[in-house]
């Protein structure tokens, strides 16, 4: 731990009451990281200003985050970080490929995006000019296939269809706005 000029082990700068002695991970609910792998994001709660991590390569470490030797509880009066950046509609591209859909009766509603992954559940309704709607589906995860039926299972006319997309990230539930797809075939 560096604070201006000066450097602290973890266990030192857990006793100067610089930081706390928890490194939390998020995985859809906080829990006391044991490990830190790359990619990833974790949270120290620093209880003084200008405190910043110095890590050393894994061959060079000579002391070790008591705290991170094995899972805790939290401790009574710990405070959890903060909840996690929400996803707005915004950070995620919703599609359907192919578009137009020419000489098959199959297109695959997808989200794309960094954020994508976050994405649990995907729910797909169309309708059509008149604002009927035409069909409606679900899946889990990020894409949803389908064979351009409509709720009787006959197969959609040639024309323009619009189509709304609802994805589950987390608790909530984010919606694209209304979109167009062609059927051509």
């Amino acid at each position: 731990m560096v604070k201006g000029a000066e450097t602290k082990s973890w266990s030192d700068a857990v006793a100067a009451g610089w930081i706390r002695d928890t490194i939390w991970g998020y995985d859809g609910a906080y829990y006391s990281a044991t490990t830190l792998d790359p990619w990833y994001g974790y949270w120290v709660r620093a209880l003084v200003d200008g405190v910043s991590l110095k890590f050393l390569y894994a061959s060079r470490l000579t002391t070790m985050c008591v705290g991170c030797l094995e899972p805790q509880a939290v401790p009574a009066g710990e405070e959890l970080p903060p909840a996690p950046p929400s996803i707005s509609a915004a950070e995620l591209k919703f599609v359907n490929v192919p578009n137009p859909i020419r000489d098959v009766h199959t297109t695959t509603f997808k989200v794309l995006g960094p954020m994508a992954s976050m994405v649990a559940e995907i729910k797909v309704q169309v309708f059509d000019l008149t604002g009927r709607l035409v069909w409606e589906g679900a899946a889990a995860g990020a894409e949803l296939t389908w064979h351009t039926d409509d709720l009787t299972g006959a197969y959609l006319a040639n024309g323009v269809y619009l189509y709304k997309v609802y994805v589950k990230v987390g608790d909530a539930w984010i919606s694209s706005g209304v979109l167009k797809l062609v059927i051509q075939r």
